[in-house]
């Protein structure tokens, strides 16, 4: 009795029923990964200001696709 009441209340995120420990989870997968890459060489390393620039020069190619 006392499980099912914890399952009824516990959090679900809206996506697929994910929890909250599940999306921690694949986060610090994708982390490890990355630190992998990096620390083997794959990688390279970008200043968190470049990426900035870089994310913002992609979003506006985006937006102005279909107003060419």
């Amino acid at each position: 009795m006392l499980s099912e009441r914890i399952q009824q209340t516990r959090p679900r995120s809206p996506h697929h029923g994910r929890t909250l420990s599940d999306a921690c989870r694949e986060l610090t997968e994708q982390v490890n990964h990355a630190v992998e890459q990096f620390d083997s060489g794959n990688s390279v390393f970008v200043e968190h200001q470049t990426a900035k620039s870089r994310m913002e020069e992609r979003k506006a190619k985006i937006r102005h696709r279909g107003k060419q």
